[in-house]
């Protein structure tokens, strides 16, 4: 038998358009996201942090720029403004995050159970705050607590001209957009009417993935509905609820 050299039997690969567009596709297609997130997000982020141990003026050029070190971290640290802002930043957090998860499991799941006919309607419904835009939601919030025009307070005044239950309520306007008091509580609120929607619908695709076996098996039982939501559907959502 005739040795055959091996270098005669494998040829020298050459060039194939259809190989090359079947290969390199993919990475074309997808490379349009990765050069909008290198200029719009990687670049940003690493020049942020890079500013943030430089003191430079803006307006005098990039020749202005020089670097001082932590020295930004250590006056943000000694600046109680800070501190201020982060106390400021926690407390809506709890103000508008709590009620939402406390409103979106519940009606979640209602919807869920006892809501057989236009279920998608109202999860439409309850989305539409979430899409909205924020300079209509700006808008509409200013015209709702104005402190002279405002139907927020115009509601409060018509409710304190009542005769039994009018001293619940002031007498005079309240500034809801100034006071350092009643912020917080505005801005709680508009961001618990746009994103409790937002997480009845992440509620409502969690309580699908639910086996029904499982209500089923707890109906056979003995258990009420409330202990099928305590001991069913709470610990069955909390991935869901660490997310939203």
């Amino acid at each position: 038998m005739q040795t055959v050299k091996i270098s005669q039997v494998v040829r020298k690969k050459t060039f194939n358009w259809t190989n090359f567009q079947r290969d390199a596709a993919p990475y074309i297609f997808i490379s349009p996201f990765f050069l909008l997130f290198l200029v719009f997000g990687l670049f940003p982020l690493l020049f942020s942090l890079y500013l943030s141990f430089t003191r430079w003026d803006i307006a005098s050029g990039l020749s202005t720029m020089r670097l001082i070190g932590v020295q930004n971290y250590v006056d943000t640290w000694n600046d109680p403004l800070f501190w201020k802002s982060l106390w400021n930043t926690f407390y809506i957090a709890v103000l508008s995050g709590v009620p939402q998860h406390l409103i979106a499991i519940p009606a979640a799941y209602v919807i869920h159970t006892l809501v057989r006919r236009m279920k998608h309607f109202f999860t439409a419904a309850l989305f539409v705050p979430f899409i909205t835009s924020t300079v209509a939601i700006a808008l509409i919030v200013t015209v709702l607590f104005s402190e002279r025009q405002g139907v927020v307070n115009q509601a409060i005044a018509s409710l304190h001209a009542l005769p039994l239950i009018g001293g619940l309520f002031p007498a005079e306007n309240i500034r809801w957009l100034f006071d350092k008091n009643s912020v917080p509580v505005v801005i709680s609120l508009v961001v618990i009417w746009k994103y409790t929607g937002y997480n009845i619908v992440l509620y409502l695709a969690g309580l699908q993935t639910i086996p029904p076996e499982l209500y089923e098996a707890a109906q056979v039982d003995g258990a009420t509905r409330t202990q099928q939501f305590r001991f069913i559907t709470l610990p069955l959502l909390r991935p869901i609820a660490f997310y939203a």
